[in-house]
């Protein structure tokens, strides 16, 4: 069976919760104050140390493509072209008062 979630008991808690952190402000201050810097720590030696340390792997040589970039070439020089017609036409004005 389901059981349901009583909001009740949520709701007394999270009022009597600003009462118990002032009680123990200083342990609560402790206690996230070490979550945090072992998060912190965790953080600075998963991105800063394990990278010095590994190398990165060369999966292959990239070689350049002279025919697909003659194509990219043409592609582009042919739609320069229809750009350059296109501003070269002129319509005719619609709202133009004779």
């Amino acid at each position: 069976m389901l059981k349901r979630i009583k909001f009740n008991k949520i709701k007394k808690f999270l009022g009597k919760l600003p009462k118990i952190l002032t009680k123990r402000a200083f342990l609560f201050f402790l206690l996230f104050l070490s979550v945090f810097l072992i998060l912190g720590g965790f953080l600075f030696y998963k991105y800063s140390i394990l990278i010095d340390r590994e190398t990165p792997e060369v999966v292959e040589v990239i070689k350049f493509n002279k025919k697909l970039y003659q194509e990219v070439l043409e592609i582009q020089q042919t739609k320069q072209q229809q750009f350059e017609e296109a501003n070269l036409k002129e319509y005719p004005a619609f709202f133009k008062i004779d």
